[in-house]
């Protein structure tokens, strides 16, 4: 339950996920120190379709 609470806490702070509010690179988070995604990252995949190039390796 812990990291379901800090996640929602997240978004009660006006936070996104790194891909933004739609699937794709059209939209990001509106944060500029996080590279924008395509879609979620779920562990650590080598073929993660990233925007920028920079992959987001840390997934708190």
């Amino acid at each position: 339950m812990g990291r379901t609470v800090t996640h929602e806490v997240g978004h009660w702070l006006n936070l996104f996920h790194t891909w933004g509010l739609s699937i794709g690179c059209e939209a990001d988070d509106e944060v500029d120190d996080t590279p924008n995604s395509a879609e979620p990252n779920y562990g650590c995949k080598i073929d993660h379709p990233s925007c920028s190039g920079i992959d987001m390796v840390e997934n708190f």
